[in-house]
């Protein structure tokens, strides 16, 4: 899967899980878009991709297309996906009851840990590897309060498919001459 793919599979997921929770206000965002202007005013919960590591070696397959020396050549590679997950709820000190940010991370980690979560990912090929601490640091905002941003990063494991056409049959010519060595 890619980036973009992912993001239309978990976003869904989250709000989802939101809603569930009679938490419908609460606004699930791609962080880092071009279009994103100022901070909302509602609660929200912003996610970003921040590494992708290889896992084991990728799967060659190289089929002949049957068109002159032509061939199809597609890499499997699994990957685990690290995405971080901030949450921004402002607060009114009068109202005791309200979420905090750390009160959001935690219930979109539940979220996450779901059974229904876990279903949607894996008809999609994508599996849950692990949900890191939620931490809670301040910063001062627009009207010189402290905010609270809570955060927690998770790994998603699944493969990607590049698929290349190699319409002069260079790479099976090498794979050939390999073979014969």
């Amino acid at each position: 899967m890619r980036d973009n793919q992912i993001y239309q599979l978990i976003i869904p997921i989250f709000l989802a899980g939101f809603a569930n929770r009679g938490l419908s206000d609460i606004l699930v965002l791609q962080k880092y878009q071009p279009r994103q202007e100022g901070v909302p005013s509602a609660r929200s919960m912003y996610l970003f991709k921040i590494a992708d590591q290889r896992y084991g070696f990728a799967r060659r397959d190289t089929v002949a297309t049957g068109v002159g020396n032509s061939a199809t050549t597609t890499v499997d590679q699994m990957l685990y996906s690290t995405f971080q997950a901030s949450t921004l709820a402002p607060q009114n000190p009068a109202d005791i009851n309200s979420l905090t940010g750390s009160d959001i991370a935690q219930i979109s980690a539940d979220i996450l840990q779901s059974p229904g979560a876990f279903s949607v990912l894996k008809q999609y090929g994508v599996g849950l590897l692990r949900i890191l601490q939620v931490v809670n640091p301040y910063f001062l905002d627009d009207r010189d309060r402290q905010e609270s941003s809570a955060s927690f990063d998770f790994v998603l494991a699944h493969n990607t498919v590049d698929v290349t056409l190699d319409p002069e049959g260079i790479l099976m010519d090498i794979e050939l001459v390999l073979e014969r060595i």
